[in-house]
């Protein structure tokens, strides 16, 4: 009985003549289903017929060579089609190009043929500089040129930056005019015009950026980019005066719709020619004097307007700003003052106070602005007097909801009485002094006594040597709070901790986590990097980190923790990600 059972097993269900074989209900019927049954020869014989009729016979060596040769055959790299190739090598990226233009000839066809290869192209003196370093400064212009004669149809985004970095008695600084001099110093005879700009398409090209001179851009040059009727996004810098045809070239590219103009001196009549750019909602003129903003015509459909000067030498720039949103209301966002990043420098007045630069954005013609920059404030009567002069004129106290102040030196009596900072829900003071009595700690009462529906406060080197003041503590409803960089040795307890989400404290001088953190319990995000006195201990991990139910990130530098803390940390809260990364918050 069990032989029968296991014979039976054999053919219906593994190896054997039935191996591979699903077998059929007439088979099933005549042998019987799998069971400890007896095998009939009825059934036996049935199963050889279904078999003989259905197992295909062993085949041949050739018959098995004929089949395989049917068989689709695996596709190669050289098997693609062109077009296949060249989305390959547009996904690689340009930093491939230089490999992949040697493999063969056929790649060298495709790599140059790809249009999404060379949608953007940069020709820069940084690059030349790194080519004549190695004596090849003619063969890098040779190579430019043959470029941009087989690619300068595709070309849709160009810059050139006739600018590189050069090193002069021990210190680095940017020499303009690099392309033209190495051009002449190899004898390439690499002109802007013919070698560049004639090589582009008028149908392709819709953003270009010329960095150039001195010497200046000459009137061909200047002719050449009148053809580009199609361009969208234009940026002209010039290390010398822009020429006098740029007001005629402009009104030719009527899709013009960002615009960017820097030269030492920016005529008027060149500023009058953009009223006739019907698309253009992008403005930003920089230059060492800028005339005054009432020059600017009314271009009732700009958006952004950036206006900086870089070395006024005598005299301040004073902006009508409320005038100037009068003159153009659908502008978004604006940026006045000094183009550079040097601080004390104090080239413009409004309404009594010295800054260097101040910045508005998110405005509409129904709420006002929402946020507001001001950098570098040197004299300050009144916060109130230059809130109300930098804002569109009506602007209601509530419309306001976000202050940066940078790099400032602020008088505590002067930021007194200001109804703007009401309805703040975001302020941002960096590195910012407060003179008066009370010192940091009286200034930043000031401004938080006024501003109770805070959500976001950034505090950056503002107190240095003092602890947190008390008006930071008392606060209640902050979500975001970042101390960075006041050399804080510990925290102090308070209600300012209880509804926190991040916590940012950078380059302090924590030796442990303070323990009164252990209130944070809505905590996700804390950063304590840069602290190099800083050491994970138990008491930290037990005290602190495990009563911060909701924390999910932690960015510090591990290197003074114990590795068994570590561990354990990572075993006790294994939702917890410790990074090194910046901007986790």
């Amino acid at each position: 009985m069990q032989s029968c059972y296991a014979v039976k097993q054999a053919w219906l269900c593994s190896g054997g003549p039935f191996a591979g074989v699903c077998p059929g209900p007439a088979l099933v019927a005549a042998v019987g289903a799998p069971g400890p049954q007896s095998l009939t020869i009825a059934g036996a014989m049935v199963a050889g017929m279904y078999l003989h009729k259905h197992l295909e016979p062993p085949q041949s060596l050739p018959s098995r060579r004929a089949k395989f040769e049917r068989m689709p055959r695996p596709a190669t790299f050289d098997t693609l089609p062109d077009a296949t190739i060249g989305a390959i090598f547009a996904a690689a990226g340009p930093e491939a190009e230089p490999s992949l233009a040697l493999v063969c000839r056929r790649w060298h066809g495709v790599l140059y043929s790809e249009p999404a290869l060379w949608r953007y192209v940069e020709l820069s003196g940084k690059a030349l500089a790194a080519a004549a370093e190695a004596g090849q400064s003619a063969q890098w212009f040779s190579t430019q040129r043959a470029m941009l004669q087989r690619i300068g149809g595709f070309v849709a985004e160009l810059i050139v930056i006739d600018a590189c970095v050069v090193e002069v008695a021990g210190r680095r600084k940017r020499e303009c005019g690099a392309l033209q001099r190495m051009a002449q110093e190899c004898g390439s005879n690499w002109q802007l015009t013919r070698d560049v700009l004639s090589h582009l398409s008028p149908s392709s090209l819709t953003s270009l950026g010329l960095l150039w001179g001195p010497p200046a851009l000459d009137e061909a040059a200047m002719a050449a980019l009148g053809r580009l009727s199609r361009l969208t996004s234009l940026w002209l810098e010039s290390g010398s005066s822009l020429p006098t045809s740029t007001a005629d070239v402009l009104p030719r590219l009527p899709r013009l719709q960002q615009l960017a103009l820097a030269s030492p001196v920016l005529p008027a009549s060149l500023l009058a020619a953009l009223v006739q750019l019907l698309a253009l909602v992008e403005l930003d003129c920089s230059g060492d004097t800028l005339p005054p903003l009432d020059v600017l015509p009314r271009i009732s459909q700009l958006t952004h307007l950036r206006w900086k000067e870089d070395s006024r030498q005598d005299g301040y720039l004073r902006p009508d700003v409320q005038r100037l949103l009068e003159r153009l209301p659908a502008l978004e966002s604006w940026q006045i003052g000094s183009g550079r990043d040097i601080v004390w420098h104090g080239c413009m007045q409004i309404a009594g106070a010295t800054l260097d630069k101040c910045e508005g954005s998110g405005r509409s013609p129904a709420v006002g602005t929402r946020q507001l920059t001001l950098h570098g404030i040197h004299h300050l009567p009144s916060l109130q007097r230059l809130a109300e002069a930098v804002l569109p004129a009506g602007t209601p106290p509530s419309s306001l909801q976000s202050l940066s102040i940078f790099h400032s030196r602020l008088r505590t009596a002067a930021l007194l009485n200001c109804a703007h900072l009401a309805q703040l829900t975001r302020l941002l003071v960096s590195v910012t002094e407060f003179e008066g009595g009370g010192g940091p700690q009286a200034g930043i009462a000031a401004l938080l006594q006024q501003a109770p529906r805070l959500q976001s406060l950034t505090l950056l080197g503002c107190f240095r040597g003092h602890p947190v003041p008390p008006a930071v503590a008392a606060c209640t409803g902050l979500r975001r709070l970042s101390l960075q960089d006041n050399k804080l040795a510990d925290l102090p307890d308070g209600p300012y901790l209880t509804g926190l989400e991040a916590l940012h404290l950078p380059c302090n001088t924590l030796a442990r986590l303070p323990p009164a953190l252990s209130a944070a319990t809505n905590l996700t995000k804390l950063c304590v990097l840069d602290t190099p006195q800083l050491a994970l201990t138990d008491s930290c991990i037990d005290g602190v980190l495990m009563r911060m139910k909701q924390l999910r990130v932690v960015a510090m530098d591990s290197l003074r923790t114990p590795p068994v803390v570590l561990w354990r940390l990572c075993r006790a809260a294994p939702q917890l990600q410790i990074t090194d990364q910046r901007t986790f918050i």
